[in-house]
């Protein structure tokens, strides 16, 4: 359903060099802000560019870069809407960062080795009933996922996600759910192994008995221990910084975990 913004504030007339980053400025604002909410359609292109006093391939260029960053979305022959804010768009640019940069998978991985050690701590600290019932959840579909390395990948994914959810700091939330993505082509191949897939339960298991308990110490442990193996599967080429190491995630339109 289209929703139309209720109140029209009109934009500020732009005067820069570079004319489409202040115009892409001032609706990012706009969207930020709450004043466009997801699902909202912005004025046409001829409209926009009269109230910003820009040409109309100004305001193409603004929504280009605005699409760029995930904040809206062109829909041919409808007009441009608003998106649902998601962390997609940033891993995208993030994973080809990396890639410029030669980062390798073992780099990422002493990332997340810092991060999902302090996260189990907190949320043994932090998680509420529901968190715990939620992680307990995902076990029992880890158990029944075990023959099929695609979807149980995409539970540990979830895992992760939950647990860092489980700490109440939003920022905790979108960090590992970003090396979590970025490591998303890595953990595909590990997953390709029963006797891997065995370890990997096993340790989830271990993490999440030790947040039922209330446990930091514990948890740090158990998630420390379980990230040890990780890296020990890391394969030499995936040690050394290469683009191919690294390859940028994909995402479809469904993808939640």
């Amino acid at each position: 359903m289209i929703r139309m913004v209720r109140a029209h504030i009109p934009y500020v007339p732009v005067q820069s060099s570079r004319l489409y980053e202040e115009v892409a400025a001032q609706i990012r604002e706009r969207i930020v802000h709450g004043d466009l909410q997801p699902g909202d359609r912005l004025p046409p292109e001829i409209e926009l560019a009269q109230e910003f006093g820009v040409s109309r391939p100004v305001i193409r260029e603004a929504i280009h870069y605005l699409q760029a960053h995930g904040l809206v979305m062109v829909r041919h022959g409808s007009g441009v809407y608003v998106c649902q804010p998601s962390i997609e768009g940033f891993v995208e640019s993030f994973s080809t960062l990396l890639q410029l940069a030669e980062a390798s998978v073992l780099s990422v991985h002493e990332v997340r080795e810092i991060l999902e050690v302090e996260i189990a701590g907190l949320a043994a600290e932090r998680a509420t009933a529901e968190d715990v019932e939620a992680l307990r959840q995902v076990i029992i579909e880890m158990d029944q996922a075990r023959n099929s390395p695609a979807k149980y990948m995409e539970i540990d994914l979830t895992f992760h996600r939950l647990l860092a959810q489980a700490t109440h700091n939003e920022v905790l939330g979108l960090l590992a759910q970003l090396v979590g993505e970025l490591l998303r082509q890595s953990r595909i191949r590990l997953m390709m192994s029963p006797s891997r897939i065995e370890k990997s339960s096993a340790g989830h298991r271990e993490i999440f008995q030790a947040v039922q308990a209330g446990d930091r110490e514990a948890s740090r442990k158990a998630m420390r221990s379980h990230l040890a193996i990780v890296r020990a599967d890391i394969t030499p080429a995936e040690r050394v910084g290469t683009a191919e190491a690294l390859p940028a995630p994909h995402f479809s339109l469904t993808d939640g975990a």
